[in-house]
């Protein structure tokens, strides 16, 4: 599937086959015929598909998927636990760079601990964000041109689709989102 990328300082967006409104400013998306499914940057994982091939070729793909970057890392906290831990939710990446342990920070991780997973303490964070070996490593981890939605939608085969990306937004805000449309569609 072609995906064509357009930087815009708004979110209004009509379909270019049938002229009907996709996205306005502070709206949800408008599931038009042509308008096939939508993935938004901030929960890429869970996209908005209303075509049910596309949604079995999805579920398929994510599966495999999560199996294959699935790690758990343990980690030697100073009180001498060794815990595993997952679900890393990092901050100050800008994807322009490679970023430096001084760049990021932990927001959030689950650790798990006799089995039961859980959130971490704030004592856990700050321990982690502390760290500057364990940060180095996870910034060597980081794939700046990794998109599990991107990496889908340039493999999946639809003739007469294609995936428009936008982003939108300020230096401080941005925003982003594929919206798959089905050039095909006649105007309804």
């Amino acid at each position: 599937m072609q995906i064509i990328d357009l930087n815009l300082d708004h979110w209004n967006f009509f379909c270019p086959a049938t002229g009907h409104k996709i996205q306005a400013d502070g709206e949800e998306p408008n599931f038009t015929s042509s308008l096939k499914g939508v993935w938004v940057k901030e929960t890429p994982n869970n996209p908005q598909i209303k075509d049910p091939c596309l949604q079995h070729a999805w579920n398929k793909f994510i599966v495999n998927f999560d199996e294959e970057s699935n790690q758990d890392r343990n980690y030697a906290f100073k009180n001498g636990s060794q815990l595993d831990i997952d679900n890393i939710a990092i901050y100050g990446i800008d994807q322009l760079s490679r970023p430096t342990p001084s760049d990021i920070i932990i927001g959030s991780f689950d650790v798990s601990e006799n089995g039961a997973w859980r959130e971490a303490t704030h004592r856990e964070l700050n321990e982690i964000n502390e760290d500057q070996a364990f940060l180095h490593d996870l910034c060597s981890d980081i794939d700046l041109n990794a998109s599990v939605a991107n990496d889908f939608l340039k493999n999946y085969n639809a003739p007469n689709w294609i995936a428009f990306y936008i982003c939108s937004g300020t230096a401080a805000f941005n925003d982003s989102a594929y919206y798959i449309i089905d050039m095909n569609t006649t105007s309804e």
